[in-house]
């Protein structure tokens, strides 16, 4: 245990002082004056259209990127419009965020208020166990409570409330998660309630409703928009890296195979100027849904089915049409063919592919394997690498690679309130719990390598952690990401329980 301990303070204490050094040469500092941002945004005749008749009361300012300094103003506590200040004190795009402008995407069907936290509880009905007061159940109100809660504040343009809520579900996910990880006992039993003969067509109806709200949806994301035109490049032998087009700042952010997944789409309906359909986006995320969802009911049965498919954060990012519905559906397959070694490590390497932060959870899966198992494992991950860096070569040419490299360093850097850290203003502690995520990614290696027999919930849980404090440590975190974590929590928290009929008894302890 000293030596365990060791380990972690030299590991965190290392990681602590790299990314304080790396912040301290990257801090973000457009040529434009940053007094003078403020003067800037208003001189715009598109900024004071959206701001007359707002009440707005303050402005502030951070750097958006290495060119650009974000100007956001608020009413009070809610943003009212983002606008994006260029070097020659021009502004290059705004977000409205009023009243009658606000959409913070997905389909307005599930931001009913009614609809929105109904479909919580139905999440809750799914996974919950008798008797009512225990520990799964707290878990489940805590996190589909906590997380809708969030997604909910967000919509009332409550940006810091939003942020404190969907931090604190986070930072409570990892610690249960964590628990998990650690208790070797076996896990307790626990018996579902009776639905009677209402499980499998209330399960069947949440899909047809589902496929119904996404591809009917209105509230297309501009990562859509990005992931399409990176498409349509794509399909014209185009690197999407350098060339999205400027409806979209940044739009070239994500890894390679975000864009390949949306090709088929943009080949039917190409995407060049925000003019274009974006209906590709949702198709595309109503079969990632529907494909997760097939893959669940056959691994974990109707009830894991039915929580996949109401949880609202879920519904909200397949609605809105972005990649991280179709990144869970990677997660999710490598989940289901955990025995099935390298298969479901080259899965979670695709999920990289498509977001990056999903990939951490490869730690857990390979730090396990032996012998043969373990270098066949470490082969795919190398060859899926490989392959994607070739592609992205092919298509882009000499200096590819590092305008991708460049394009995706953008994720690492970007200036945003849609972050705790910059909502209290401490990045030190930011810092910390960087350093803090890296130290546990190191201990689960070597506490894995140490006993290797991890059992599939325990290691979905130590997967759970990991990508939990990712999403808790960036610059940016919203309520669409948490697709890719809802694998890992169900498994964790949430595994299947038997149904007790009203005649038969419950299991013995």
């Amino acid at each position: 245990m000293r030596s365990r301990l060791a380990i972690g303070v030299a590991v965190f204490a290392i990681a602590f002082a790299g990314i304080s050094l790396l912040r301290s040469g990257s801090e973000l500092h457009p040529p434009f004056p940053k007094r003078d941002a403020v003067r800037a945004a208003l001189r715009d005749k598109g900024v004071r259209s959206v701001l007359a008749g707002s009440g707005w009361t303050d402005a502030r300012v951070i750097a958006l990127d290495r060119t650009h300094w974000r100007v956001t103003f608020f009413a009070g506590p809610r943003y009212v419009l983002d606008a994006a200040v260029n070097p020659g004190g021009r502004v290059d795009a705004t977000e409205a965020h009023t009243a009658a402008q606000h959409n913070p995407g997905g389909s307005t069907i599930v931001w009913n208020r009614a609809v929105l936290f109904g479909l919580a509880a139905l999440f809750v009905l799914a996974v919950a166990i008798t008797p009512l007061r225990s520990r799964r159940n707290l878990d489940a109100v805590v996190i589909a409570g906590g997380f809708t809660a969030s997604a909910w504040l967000l919509d009332e343009r409550l940006l810091a409330a939003h942020v404190y809520v969907g931090a604190a579900a986070l930072l409570y996910v990892a610690i249960r998660c964590l628990l998990v990880a650690l208790d070797t006992r076996p896990a307790a039993a626990a018996v579902a309630p009776d639905l009677g003969r209402l499980l499998l067509p209330v399960t069947a109806a949440t899909v047809v409703a589902a496929v119904i709200i996404v591809v009917t949806s209105t509230g297309i994301t501009d990562v859509a928009f990005a992931a399409l035109a990176g498409g349509t490049l794509l399909n014209h032998g185009i690197s999407p890296y350098g060339h999205i087009p400027v409806e979209v700042v940044h739009g070239d952010t994500y890894p390679l195979l975000t864009y390949v997944l949306y090709m088929p789409f943009a080949a039917v309906a190409p995407v060049r100027d925000s003019f274009d359909s974006l209906d590709g986006a949702l198709w595309l995320n109503a079969v990632a849904l529907v494909a997760a969802a097939a893959i669940i009911f056959r691994r974990w049965g109707e009830r894991t089915t039915l929580a996949w498919l109401a949880f609202p954060p879920v519904l909200l990012a397949a609605s809105g049409g972005g990649n991280d519905v179709p990144a869970a559906l990677f997660v999710v397959a490598a989940l289901a063919t955990f025995a099935r070694s390298e298969l479901s490590v080259g899965l979670l390497t695709l999920a990289g592919w498509v977001k990056i932060a999903p990939a951490v959870a490869l730690v857990a899966w390979i730090a396990r394997l032996r012998g043969r198992s373990l270098l066949r494992a470490l082969a795919v991950v190398a060859v899926l690498l490989a392959a994607g860096f070739v592609a992205i070569l092919a298509f882009g040419g000499a200096g590819a690679v590092d305008k991708a490299v460049s394009a995706l360093r953008f994720q690492l850097e970007r200036g945003s309130w849609f972050s705790v850290w910059r909502q209290l203003g401490v990045p030190g502690l930011q810092v910390a719990c960087q350093a803090l995520t890296i130290t546990f990614l190191v201990m689960t290696a070597v506490a894995v390598r140490r006993r290797p027999d991890l059992s599939f919930r325990r290691a979905a849980a130590l997967a759970g952690t990991a990508v939990a404090l990712v999403q808790l440590s960036a610059n940016y975190w919203l309520y669409v990401y948490l697709p890719w974590l809802l694998p890992f929590i169900l498994v964790a928290l949430f595994p299947p329980a038997p149904q007790r009929s009203p005649q038969s008894e419950p299991p013995a302890p």
